[in-house]
């Protein structure tokens, strides 16, 4: 036997006071604007490895990750690197 249940969402508005005080909290990494992209792709110490660079585009802050083996681990550590610059700056909460 199957039971299922309708649910339906309904948005309230919100209050003045909730709206300040939703608006006045520092957001965390995932709501920020991240771009990453590899800058270098090479030899090192006869290994292929590869550069990447994170950029928060609100404040242009940039942060480098260099010689790993794969795009994907270079990125994934410059996201890293960018996420603990912005929490040292108090830039953003952690999550």
């Amino acid at each position: 036997m199957y039971v299922f249940a309708c649910v339906e969402t309904v948005n309230l508005p919100l209050e003045d006071e909730e709206k300040t005080t939703r608006e006045s909290k520092q957001p965390t990494f995932g709501e920020r604007n991240i771009d990453t992209y590899i800058t270098d792709s090479g030899f090192y110490k006869w290994k292929y490895v590869h550069s990447a660079e994170a950029v928060d585009v609100d404040t242009g802050i940039r942060v480098k990750a260099k010689h790993y083996k794969s795009e994907g681990g270079a990125k994934e550590h410059a996201r890293a690197n960018l996420k603990a610059k912005l929490l040292e700056q108090g830039i953003i909460r952690k999550d």
